[in-house]
């Protein structure tokens, strides 16, 4: 079980808004693993239609906020500060029923409370099947 599973609530879009106060286009899980894809969902109803929709920003943001969850969430003595979390490598697959998915390979480093430097490999699925392929485009009025 992820450190996050243990703690949250609601949905992915409702405890991010909760603890950091940032509506995001998220819907379903947690991104631990391709039947746990975060959907970043362009028709949201987050999203503001008259603008460019930066699905792969997201994705980016996303890492960062749930990195910053896992550490946070985790027993004091597995805690870090300072955390980093460098991209190793990104791909893209599909599921069986065809939806395209980004995948991010992270690894995650940081400060524990001893000052010992501790790192983890981290995977984030993407579902990106609402904007894959579609760049930053506005839409036809």
């Amino acid at each position: 079980m992820s450190p996050i599973n243990q703690y949250k609530t609601g949905s992915v879009y409702q405890e991010l808004y909760d603890i950091f106060g940032k509506e995001f286009p998220f819907d379903n899980g947690w991104g631990y693993e391709l039947e746990d894809a975060v959907i970043i969902n362009k028709q949201h109803f987050s999203v503001d239609p008259s603008k460019p929709f930066p699905g792969v920003r997201y994705e980016y943001e996303y890492v960062r906020y749930r990195a910053y969850l896992e550490v946070a969430w985790a027993p004091k003595e597995e805690r870090l500060i300072g955390i980093s979390f460098p991209k190793r490598k990104q791909f893209l697959i599909a599921d069986q029923n065809g939806k395209e998915h980004d995948v991010h390979e992270v690894r995650v480093c940081g400060h524990n409370y001893k000052s010992e430097i501790i790192c983890y490999e981290s995977q984030y699925y993407f579902d990106i099947s609402s904007f894959f392929g579609q760049g930053l485009v506005l839409p036809a009025n």
